[in-house]
């Protein structure tokens, strides 16, 4: 043991980054250990633990859907998929939502009750600017003038049924800065084994 109740540790690198202890060992151990045993590092037992504890949060969306079957089925597949979904039926929610809890991401059904998605997005650039950045639009409307108006948003989007892969594909890529989104609705990949959202 070290002062201050610290301890030595041999550790190994993941690919990823991520710190994987090996095994403890005593000071007087590690002075005759070899250059090829790992490296060496000192750390105190109360970050150790605290490090050890902490998982990554799962990603938060904030799903903007009319449709409860749509909301429910996308939510328990998000999930899966990792992430965390609080829905909101129109936007009057899902503005009461934001007021309270922090998102990572925003999906908006482009047919609202209340007002249009594209309405929403304008309040949404206003209040919430970076988090404007994170949006993805869905819609089952292919109507030209819905089309044009997502469009004129410059956010990506998704024609509905989609493949749950691309959506979730489409999700992680607005969570990564370097990647950002790709899609323009209009993706032609389907798998027959592939969950399909309506």
């Amino acid at each position: 043991m070290a002062q201050g109740g610290a301890q030595w540790f041999t550790v190994k690198r993941w690919i990823s980054g991520k710190i994987l202890i090996v095994k403890t060992q005593q000071l007087d151990a590690i002075r005759g250990c070899r250059a090829d045993c790992g490296s060496r590092i000192l750390v105190s037992m109360n970050s150790l633990t605290s490090d050890m504890t902490e998982q990554r949060p799962r990603p938060r969306i904030l799903l903007v859907e009319d449709e409860a079957t749509i909301s429910v089925a996308l939510g328990r597949l998000l999930d899966r998929w990792g992430f965390d979904t609080i829905a909101a039926r129109t936007v009057a929610e899902a503005r009461a939502l934001l007021g309270g809890v922090a998102v990572d991401l925003v999906v908006i059904d482009f047919r609202l009750p209340d007002i249009r998605g594209d309405e929403f997005l304008v309040w949404l650039q206003r209040e919430f600017p970076e988090l404007s950045k994170r949006s993805l639009f869905i819609t089952g409307d292919y109507g030209e003038q819905a089309l044009a108006a997502i469009e004129a948003t410059g956010r990506p989007y998704l024609l509905k049924p989609f493949e749950l892969g691309i959506f979730v594909h489409e999700l992680r890529a607005l969570l990564d800065p370097i990647e950002g989104p790709k899609s323009t609705g209009r993706s032609s990949v389907q798998s027959s084994s592939d969950i399909s959202a309506a």
